[in-house]
This record gives structure tokens, sequence and C-alpha cells, in this order.
């Protein structure tokens, strides 16, 4: 049985692929509408805009990318080995993501423009890294704190962890720097 998505689900679907395979700033409306097999007038409908629908597209690519992480690092950190160890698995499971993901590291930059100016985009940012820093210090995770006295040093940890490993492969993916 083939389940049909709606205009709205292949807008964001098409919008996902182009960010892809484009990038956000070379994506335009009519990209998309090709990519998704829908119309123009669906992106005004349903999004409002095509910044707006971009903006969405970035954040499903990220929160896609999340849970591509938080599964590669429950199935490949040892949370009783030690900090170190813990800390190259991490990265090791970071920078395997790096080549599918390279157009959404760049796209963050452009999205954090964006919050500047969007309150739901800020929050939305805003809830993202606090939910990478809980994946990061949970189960043992990165930090490995573990004792209830040390919750908030062990957020804090994995929040600077957080935003190197987010800020790095995003300025690898837009430089000419050597990433991984």
């Amino acid at each position: 049985m083939i389940i049909r998505m709606g205009h709205r689900e292949d807008l964001l679907v098409g919008a996902m692929t182009c960010l892809r395979e484009k990038g956000y700033a070379r994506t335009t409306a009519r990209d998309i509408v090709a990519a998704s097999g829908t119309n123009l007038g669906s992106i005004g409908y349903h999004y409002g805009s095509t910044e707006a629908l971009l903006n969405a597209a970035v954040l499903a690519s990220v929160d896609e990318w999340g849970t591509q992480l938080g599964s590669a690092m429950a199935a490949k950190i040892d949370p009783d080995a030690p900090f170190l160890m813990r800390f190259e698995q991490y990265w090791a499971a970071v920078l395997a993501t790096f080549e599918d993901y390279r157009q959404v590291w760049a796209a963050t930059f452009d999205l954090l423009g964006v919050a500047e100016r969007v309150p739901q985009i800020r929050a939305a940012v805003a809830d993202g890294l606090d939910d990478g820093s809980v994946t990061t210090a949970g189960a043992g995770g990165v930090t490995g704190y573990r004792s209830a006295e040390s919750q908030a040093r062990s957020r804090s940890s994995a929040a600077t962890i957080c935003a190197v490993s987010t800020y790095s492969p995003g300025v690898w993916a837009i430089s000419e720097m050597p990433g991984p």
C-alpha cells in the first residue's frame, strides 16, 4: 500500500532534498517545487514564504541529524570508558555524519541569522541545542558526570561540546580548511 503525503509534507521533503543538494542560499522556490512535485502556490499556502519553508527544512534536517547522531552515540560510546576515550568515540560519531549532512551544517549558519529576527526559529534553535546537550550528557555520555549533584556541571560541559561539534564541522563545510 502506497501512502501519499500531502503537499505540506511533500514541500518539506523537497526543501530538505534541495538543501542537501544545493544549500540554503542557492535553493529557489522553483527548485523546491520541482523536487516536491507540487506547485508554487503551495509554498505560500502551507508555509507563508520560501524562507519559512527553508527554515523548516533546516530545522527538520538538523533534527534528523540529531536523531542519527543520538543513535550512533548510544551504540558507539562506552559509558564505562575513560573520558578521553568517550570523547574520541563522540567525535567519531559526529564526523561519520559529516558528508551526509555537509550542506545542513553550512545552512545552520544561515539559520542563526534568521533566529535573530524570528522568535519561533530562535526558540527552535535553543530547544535543539538544549536537546543536544541533554543527549550528550545523558546515560554516562561523553561528559561522564553521573551523580545527581553534578548534573548542572554535566549539562554545561555537554553544551560546550555541542557548541564545538556544531561550529567546527560548520566551518569545515563552508571553508577551505581541512575537515575530517
